[in-house]
């Protein structure tokens, strides 16, 4: 069960299953009487998320792909900004209110993070994603264009 627990981070689907499975176990370990249905359903929902993640192995890939087509769209946003504005560094807000990006953008990465604009002392835009584990300035931030 630990590590299905992991897994309910990865992506939406994973995460309904680990909450299936969490709803499950949980509702079967109160139970005193744990019914032969209740078994039959944990096991088959079990190894259901465990076929998919043997089928799916390349998950940090996938989800690698997913940030650079999320973050794509505000990178070209804020680098049509900055050629109108040589100075400072755009937010997204900034970019929506200046109809250079859409209001319902998606501004998450596949964890759930929040993308941030970053902008360097060569005027270099780059969207920086605080990866898996949602901290900023560890080894699995993402980053377009890659650094």
């Amino acid at each position: 069960m630990v590590f299905l627990a992991g897994v309910g981070q990865l992506t939406p689907w994973y995460g309904s299953c680990n909450s299936a499975i969490t709803v499950m176990v949980t509702s079967a370990v109160r139970s005193t009487n744990w019914s032969s249905a209740a078994k039959i359903g944990v096991g088959i929902l079990a190894l259901s998320c465990v076929a998919v993640l043997v089928a799916r192995p390349s998950l940090a890939s996938d989800n690698g792909k997913a940030f650079t087509r999320i973050a794509q769209p505000m990178l070209s946003a804020a680098n049509q900004w900055r050629d109108q504005n040589p100075e400072g560094c755009p937010t997204v807000g900034v970019l929506v209110r200046e109809g250079l990006l859409e209001a319902e953008v998606n501004r998450e990465d596949p964890w759930g993070g929040t993308l941030r604009l970053v902008c360097s002392k060569d005027n270099q835009i780059t969207v920086i994603s605080p990866g898996q584990d949602g901290r900023l300035g560890t080894d699995d931030d993402l980053a377009l264009p890659k650094r």
